[in-house]
């Protein structure tokens, strides 16, 4: 109560710049010494102008990120003197801010059914508040020209977590069995993209051909690709693919939302071997051009083909699959040893004259080595005959040889023509040359 004293004249007090401040029903009560009190009859008081915006109901301390605050905010439109304008209808509108004057604008998005929302009876009281980042909020009140109010600070936590996002792509290139430079870095977040921190769920990583890691995986072998995540973030050192080619990286958990990696292109590692990459023929004959040639490939150790390789091949006959004894017939080729283009050593004009199984052995300076299936080479056509067993040397006239002779039916490489019936008819001469 203002302007409650005055001095009487002639015995008279008459009050001037008597207020009072509260919005209520008040009696004046007089009194001077010892004198007799006097009360007044009941006055009303009614609130002032609207002047300011006040929190009358602070929001919840503490909240998660979309979800309803469990508290939600009640704001009252004062006047100067924070009485209640119960008059007032005016619109107040709520804002979030991340310091305690509220000056410094939030980036989420805050959400309320209505918002601005008109006082009832001077009051306006919100509901489904909710607030979508984690960070540490303010909600300022504002409306109109009136003064504004800032809230209690509110404490926004993760969601459940909901999605895997990539935060750090891997390389774009990459080398088979090596390391990428770049490891990926993936984050579990909730699903108004805030870091879940507390998890710890492990993200596993699977190779794709495609895209959109949606229809082709990898026939490769890919390494460290399994992470759990500390904090809500995977954080891998150690990923890498064994197979030369374009690579995505589908990153899965649990039944959380996936992520597709950019393109991460793998190129062959250094020379380590030699393989057939095509057989050369099962089967063959004697002198004549295999019907498959040999095709030779060099290759790393992960069997990626070298395509900057230039290497000469060199192919040899062994009789046993473990390419370890010589065979005994004369293997040709157009070109022995045979320089690679791109990694491939494709062979041409390859036979072999001797009638055996026989083994070709790929070598090429101090590649590991490839030995091929087996091919089964045949006599050619019969071409001569060769003494298997010559007769005895002495006998009696009219009477068997003690020795009876076999002749052989060859090929030209002197192969036995196995498969040869012919008659042979053995005529006498008196000459070495069986000419008279």
């Amino acid at each position: 109560t203002n302007g409650g004293s005055k001095a009487a004249a002639s015995g008279i007090a008459t009050f001037t710049n008597l207020n009072h401040e509260k919005s209520e029903n008040v009696y004046f009560k007089a009194s001077t010494g010892g004198l007799t009190v006097a009360c007044s009859n009941s006055v009303i008081i009614s609130p002032a102008a609207a002047a300011v915006l006040a929190f009358t109901t602070e929001p919840s301390a503490a909240g998660t990120a979309g979800a309803d605050l469990a508290t939600q905010p009640v704001v009252t439109v004062q006047d100067a003197f924070l009485n209640t304008v119960t008059a007032s209808s005016d619109s107040v509108t709520l804002a979030a801010f991340t310091d305690s004057g509220c000056t410094a604008g939030a980036g989420g998005a805050l959400s309320v059914t209505t918002n601005p929302l008109a006082a009832s009876s001077g009051v306006a009281t919100f509901a489904g508040l909710d607030y979508d980042t984690v960070e540490t909020v303010y909600l300022k009140a504002s409306s109109g020209g009136l003064t504004t109010d800032c809230s209690a600070n509110i404490v926004i936590s993760p969601a459940a977590a909901s999605q895997l996002v990539y935060t750090t792509q891997p390389s774009a290139t990459g080398t088979a069995g090596v390391n990428l430079a770049a490891q990926p870095v993936i984050e579990i977040r909730d699903a108004f993209d805030n870091v879940a921190t507390s998890s710890s769920d492990t993200v596993s990583l699977t190779t794709y051909t495609t895209a959109d890691c949606s229809t082709t995986s990898s026939s490769g072998t890919t390494n460290g690709s399994s992470k759990a995540a500390s904090s809500g973030i995977a954080t891998f050192t150690a990923l890498n693919h064994e197979k030369a080619e374009a690579t995505y990286y589908k990153a899965s958990s649990g039944g959380l939302t996936t992520d597709c990696s950019t393109i991460s292109t793998i190129s062959h590692a250094g020379a380590a071997q030699v393989v057939f990459s095509t057989e050369p023929s099962a089967t063959g004959t004697a002198g004549v051009d295999l019907a498959t040639q040999p095709v030779v490939t060099v290759q790393d150790a992960f069997a990626n083909t070298v395509l900057s390789s230039s290497d000469s091949v060199t192919l040899a006959a062994f009789t046993d699959s473990g390419c370890t004894s010589a065979g005994g017939g004369t293997l040709s080729a157009i070109t022995n040893p045979l320089a690679a283009s791109s990694g491939v050593a494709t062979f041409a004009g390859v036979d072999y004259t001797k009638a055996e199984n026989m083994y070709l052995k790929a070598s090429s300076g101090g590649l590991t080595v490839a030995c091929s299936s087996v091919v089964d080479i045949d006599p050619a056509a019969a071409d001569h005959l060769a003494v298997n067993t010559q007769p005895s040397t002495t006998g009696t006239a009219g009477a068997d040889l003690s020795t009876q002779p076999i002749f052989d039916i060859e090929d030209t490489y002197n192969n036995l023509v196995d498969t040869a019936t012919d008659n042979v008819t053995i005529a006498a001469y008196p000459d070495v040359g069986c000419t008279s």
